[in-house]
């Protein structure tokens, strides 16, 4: 038998809490293609920016991205560790590591990997991403899957 930590991340919860949920809901909103979701979780005007790539303003411009990748071959999976999480008032900053890997054509690939910078700001409800910046350390994959928001094969 095993004990398990339960995490809580209502309201009651720290705010870095729940902020370190967000990333989890992140992660799985867009992985299973929930554009939705995905897009909620940013402020109304949120921004979703690759280093190199064009940025991904608001709501409706988020989903369709998400929207985009899910009608892709290939299936993400986002590995985000080492998450840093500060606090001041009713913004935040955090950072992470960011691995995305691709299932596609029976094989796991490693598309790339490298940081998430991110601004946060509470609503009346909950936390809300303002920003999310990646810079990829290395990528995206040589065999071609394109990393979502960033440069496609013909902008390189």
């Amino acid at each position: 038998m095993t004990d398990e930590a339960h995490v809580d991340t209502g309201p009651g919860a720290s705010d870095a809490e729940q902020i370190r949920d967000l990333y989890a809901r992140y992660s799985f909103a867009y992985d299973q293609g929930r554009a939705d979701e995905y897009a909620a979780l940013f402020t109304e005007d949120g921004v979703f920016e690759v280093v190199g790539g064009p940025e991904v303003q608001g709501r409706e411009a988020l989903a369709g991205m998400v929207s985009a990748a899910a009608a892709l071959p290939a299936r993400t999976l986002h590995m985000v560790s080492n998450v840093l999480v500060t606090v001041t008032g009713d913004s935040a900053t955090g950072q992470a590591y960011v691995q995305l890997l691709a299932l596609a054509d029976a094989a796991l690939r490693v598309v790339t990997v490298g940081t998430y910078d991110d601004t946060f700001v509470r609503t009346a409800t909950r936390w809300q991403l303002s920003r999310r910046r990646f810079e990829p350390t290395v990528g995206p994959d040589p065999l071609g899957i394109r990393l979502a928001g960033g440069p496609s094969e013909a902008d390189r």
